[in-house]
């Protein structure tokens, strides 16, 4: 997350401790207006589809699936990555509309197969 100042409403959310930050305690934040939140939460989508622009430029990937971890998150950055055209705004223009950014679609279970695989792989 981007620096979010003192006097945000995420702060009180989560009890003026820099352990509590959650993603979810920004998103709240910021559906209830606050715009330090916003701030930082704009911040961070840009950072996310810079980094998602290179690696578009190096790999060229047909779809790039997100995971997960936070439950509907994941679909809430997309959405917001695709409506603010975030990353086709930065994105090198040859590799434009190549790229889908989609859900992952395993969900959450995508670590119980990630760690099966793994432990197939040791066994055999």
């Amino acid at each position: 997350m981007g620096w979010i100042p003192p006097g945000s409403l995420v702060w009180e959310l989560a009890d003026r401790k820099a352990a509590n930050l959650t993603v979810k305690l920004l998103a709240q934040a910021v559906s209830a207006g606050d715009e330090e939140a916003m701030n930082a939460l704009s911040g961070t989508l840009r950072s996310l589809a810079e980094a998602l622009c290179h690696v578009i430029a190096l790999l060229c990937p047909r779809r790039h699936r997100r995971g997960r971890r936070s439950g509907r998150s994941s679909e809430r950055i997309s959405s917001l990555l695709h409506s603010a055209n975030l990353v086709l705004h930065f994105v090198f223009e040859p590799f434009r509309g190549l790229t889908d950014i989609v859900p992952a679609a395993l969900g959450e279970e995508v670590v119980v197969h990630g760690r099966i695989a793994l432990a197939r792989k040791k066994l055999v």
